[in-house]
């Protein structure tokens, strides 16, 4: 319901944008938009990215008895295609890429990046890549006062099957709408590459990049940081992709191995990029150095984390992307600390044997630990791997390989042997438990399809009911699972794959400290957690703090408490659940803020003026907003037990909590109840 609302809204702010500064190519794609939402046979969802970026994300789902017919193409989107083909001569670009069709020419375009200005830098507006499996539509229409309106359709279908094994197809996609006078598109051609090349040798000189070392590595990227600089400050865009692209593309094709100072120099060389760079290549820099490329090719040389003599190792920091149902999907930011001396001192090191197959083309098998461990790899020799290597016993270990499969162990001291492409393990009976579980979470990984829009890894839910009662039934499996499994370590990463999604009676139900798993280092930031929410249970006297206003001034919570309820939204410009949470929130506010509820937000590890300028930008300065950043470590999150963020709590007009951990639905639904229960007991006042 409170999703229709916001989506309407959304669609009638860009028709009046559309009606009064496009032309009428614009104005019929925008009615067709409308009509296109409004389908019956459509599951959409609306997503603002920013100012100028409206996107709808879309699912039609059918059963089917085979892969082998065509996928059914709904009407509604029929209807969009056409209208892309009628308004074309209207437009002053457009491009189309039908996925299946043989008649059309090989379309030169990898991908293709909006960006918009933020302030001195860019930042990525979207980005789409482009292959044969997808449908492309995109036309620009320029208006009479400056004003360029961009219609993007891509679809692709995708067949699966259920938790209960019936086969299914959906044809998932997504329609943005970009209405600006300023945005700019930035395209990767197949073809760029010599031309790439050629900019590269400009910037590191002629080599024989096939037999680069280490050093010789960690000195053209230091030299590549330099040119990167100057031409940032020349403001030649074209170098400056250049040298993003092909950073990524050395990466790759560099196949020695640095030592952990080498990787180091690397890392602060392309951070030092980072800085200075938009949001598009600020992600290829990222994936350079961070998640894989470089990384992968210095994990050998790392020191295991349990022989540090540090108390505290570290705070990660990181998204929790609904772990273990779906990734992508509401993600929180979230502080974990572990404490590796109490876990080394109870657990041996043993000796942990792994052998088994791969696909033959995979080259790539790793063993990592689910927290802070050591990553080792090796190679596959005509699909056969294996390894024998220390272990702390209990350990929670993923087997992994480079084609995405991925299988969860315990380490123990009975040889494990994998199948990587079907995901079979044989080993201990604890293993063989643990195969049983994950072989259940799998299948709720399928029937998520049904709720959810995955395109390149941007994943929103189109079926938010049929979502988060997918999330109950995970969440009753867990604490079933950690019931059956009490005499063994699978419990730890059950509850720290999905503690989040837990309420506080089901963490309960599971935090048993006589049990060995309750010692399992996945346990530590569980049981942080638990304590955090015993701060805010329900009939608990409210925590007073003190925070800095976006403007600076210095507030108390108590300052907007005892007129009624107050929503306490606690957020981070650095979490997606955040940022997609708040047309929720906005909409809350404008219905009920005069009718006794105040909404107050906390904005963790950001600084007034940052917060200031995200909420004038996004329209969301309705409301009070608080600055805390110092994030998790600061006065209003210790409070009230914060451990990740977004995290809501609703406080009653008598200063006693009401509510915590709510977020869309059924948060809506918390506070109407709440507001209607005001509204009758005001009325026999």
């Amino acid at each position: 319901m409170t999703r229709n609302i916001c989506m309407a809204l959304l669609l009638a702010i860009i028709s009046t944008a559309v009606q009064a500064r496009t032309n009428s190519g614009a104005e019929d794609m925008m009615r067709e938009l409308r009509r296109f939402c409004s389908d019956k046979e459509l599951k959409v969802c609306s997503t603002h990215y920013n100012t100028a970026i409206y996107s709808w994300y879309f699912k039609y789902l059918y059963e089917v008895s085979d892969t082998i017919a065509p996928p059914t193409v709904p009407k509604a989107l029929r209807r969009l295609t056409e209208a892309f083909g009628r308004n074309a001569d209207k437009a002053t670009n457009i491009m189309f890429l039908e996925a299946g069709n043989t008649r059309q020419r090989a379309f030169p375009l990898r991908d293709i990046v909006y960006m918009f200005p933020d302030g001195k830098k860019r930042y990525n507006g979207f980005r789409f890549i482009l292959d044969s499996s997808k449908n492309y539509y995109s036309a620009t229409f320029d208006g009479d006062d400056g004003m360029r309106s961009c219609y993007q359709l891509v679809w692709k279908p995708e067949f699966f099957a259920d938790k209960d094994n019936r086969l299914f197809c959906a044809i998932n996609g997504s329609i943005s709408v970009i209405s600006s006078t300023d945005w700019e598109v930035k395209m990767a051609r197949k073809d760029d590459e010599r031309e790439w090349s050629r900019q590269f040798d400009k910037v590191i000189g002629e080599s024989n990049r096939d037999t680069i070392n280490g050093d010789i590595m960690v000195n053209q990227i230091k030299t590549i940081a330099k040119k990167y600089s100057e031409n940032t400050a020349a403001g030649d865009q074209k170098m400056c992709d250049a040298i993003a692209l092909l950073t990524d593309r050395l990466s790759k094709q560099f196949d020695g191995t640095l030592t952990l100072y080498q990787y180091k120099e690397v890392a602060d060389a392309i951070s030092g990029m980072i800085r200075q760079t938009d949001m598009e290549s600020k992600r290829i820099f990222h994936l350079s150095v961070s998640k894989g490329n470089f990384r992968k090719k210095s994990e050998a040389k790392f020191k295991k984390p349990w022989n540090t003599d540090n108390s505290k190792l570290t705070t990660v920091i990181r998204n929790r992307l609904c772990e273990p149902l779906h990734d992508g999907c509401y993600s929180k930011l979230v502080e974990e600390v572990f404490d590796y001396k109490p876990v080394i001192a109870a657990q041996p090191i043993i000796k942990l044997r792994v052998s088994g197959t791969s696909r033959r083309e995979g080259k790539l098998i790793g063993i990592r630990g689910s927290a802070l461990d050591n990553t080792y790899g090796t190679r596959t020799r005509e699909g056969k791997f294996g390894f024998s290597i220390d272990k702390l016993l209990g350990t929670i270990i993923t087997i992994y390989d480079d084609q995405g499969n991925e299988i969860h162990a315990v380490a123990d001291t009975v040889p494990l042997v994998v199948d990587m492409e079907h995901g079979i393990l044989s080993g201990s009976e604890t293993n063989m438990r643990f195969q049983a579980v994950q072989e259940r979470i799998k299948a709720l990984q399928r029937e998520a399809k049904k709720y959810i829009v995955d395109l390149d890894g941007n994943v929103e839910v189109t079926d938010s009911a049929g979502f988060f009662a997918l999330l109950d039934t995970l969440a009753a499996d867990v604490v079933k699972a950690v019931k059956a499994n009490c005499d063994n370590e699978i419990p730890a990463y059950l509850l720290y794959s999905s503690y989040q999604k837990l309420s506080f009676a089901q963490l309960s139900e599971c935090m048993d400290s006589t049990k060995a798993y309750s010692r399992n280092l996945l346990m530590q930031p569980v049981w942080d957690y638990y304590e955090g929410l015993k701060k805010r249970l329900p009939g608990l006297l409210m925590a007073d703090f003190e925070c800095e206003d976006s403007s600076g001034k210095t507030r108390r919570l108590s300052d907007y408490t005892g007129k009624g309820y107050v929503l306490l939204d606690f957020w981070s410009l650095y979490s997606y659940a955040s940022r997609n949470g708040f047309p929720e929130i906005k909409q809350l506010n404008k219905r009920f803020g005069d009718k006794g509820l105040t909404v107050v937000s906390v904005a963790l590890f950001n600084i007034p003026r940052e917060v200031k300028e995200y909420t004038i930008r996004r329209d969301l300065d309705h409301w009070p907003h608080l600055a805390a950043p110092e994030g998790f470590d600061s006065e209003a999150a210790r409070a009230y037990g914060i451990r990740t963020a977004t995290e809501t709590v609703i406080i009653g007009p008598d200063g006693k909590i009401v509510a915590s951990g709510l977020l869309e639905e059924k948060l809506t639904k918390k506070i109407e109840e709440l507001m209607e229960s005001l509204g009758k007991a005001d009325d026999k006042r």
